[in-house]
């Protein structure tokens, strides 16, 4: 079986969202998420690739939505042209709230519920960098379904997050049983192929749909992974010339970059420096930085 349906906010229809209902019977449920950022073409682009070229499902039955947040997408931003907000910090949402909360309201009602798996398609956008990775819930009783996910996605890295920072889409599965996935594409100003090819790969991997050739084991990292905490911030106003690149291992007090003012060259480098050992799982991209923009994240390696 395949087809779409089509849900609104209220009779009003003040957004409309096309839910794409892929395999037959019963099996367990699989959500596919794009779009949640609108700023963010490669999720989208592989979730639209499973409507428009539909994998052989077996077992599984697959839930797509390419475009979580039209308003978004419309307008190329990262939050929803309609009232501002981020969607992926609005979750579980609510039927009364502003139109960002009722669209996630409504993703949590008519989308999430029932699933036995969300995978959430994401990028690091236009500012940022972050390595091919699959994050996963490392503990309670989602943390097997969900690290197992994760690792049959075969991506470079796995992101292990002991807990859920709230207002997820990943925090409004969990809540509801549902096992919470998360990709995360390096991002940049034009889509990353090679990178949409893997992550597909991995999906239909996932799905069931494909043995595929076995994966090499990804490097496993460890931690919060809220980038809205990012634990290296710039030290003062400049342009941030990075001397790693993300993905990199780095040890205690490596310099990841350094914050220069070409309005003063007289003043000397500001160096920037990691807080711990472990691999850059996001670093900024772009270089015109403000006092306190977040530069990077530094995971630890998981101790075997």
């Amino acid at each position: 079986m395949t087809g779409a349906r089509t849900v609104t906010i209220g009779d009003e229809r003040v957004v409309e969202l096309v839910v794409h209902e892929l395999g037959d019977g019963d099996g367990p449920l699989v959500v596919v998420l794009g779009g949640v950022h609108g700023d963010e073409p490669e999720g989208m682009l592989v979730a639209r690739s499973l409507v428009a070229d539909p994998p052989q499902l077996r077992a599984t039955r697959l839930r797509v939505v390419t475009v979580a947040n039209p308003s978004a997408y419309r307008a190329g931003t990262r939050t929803s042209a309609a009232d501002g907000a981020n969607l992926a910090r609005c979750f579980p949402g609510a039927r009364d709230g502003g139109w960002t909360e009722r669209l996630a309201d409504l993703l949590t009602r008519e989308v999430l519920t029932g699933a036995d798996t969300l995978i959430d398609l994401h990028s690091a956008g236009l500012h940022l960098a972050m390595p091919l990775l699959a994050g996963v819930l490392s503990e309670g009783a989602l943390a097997e379904r969900s690290t197992h996910v994760g690792r049959t996605l075969g991506l470079p890295y796995l992101w292990l997050h002991p807990e859920l920072a709230p207002g997820r889409t990943l925090s409004a599965a969990a809540d509801l049983g549902v096992a919470p996935v998360y990709v995360e594409m390096p991002g940049g100003p034009s889509p990353d192929r090679a990178a949409m090819r893997a992550v597909r790969a991995g999906l239909l991997r996932a799905l069931g749909a494909t043995s595929g050739e076995p994966v090499a084991a990804p490097v496993e990292v460890v931690s919060s992974g809220n980038l809205d905490d990012a634990e290296v911030r710039a030290p003062v106003d400049g342009l941030f010339l990075a001397s790693v690149a993300h993905g990199d291992a780095v040890g205690v007090d490596d310099v990841l970059g350094e914050v220069l003012d070409p309005l003063r060259p007289e003043l000397p480098a500001v160096p920037v420096r990691t807080p711990g050992a472990g691999h850059v799982m996001m670093l900024r991209r772009t270089a015109h930085v403000a006092a306190g923009t977040p530069l990077a994240t530094v995971a630890p390696v998981v101790a075997r």
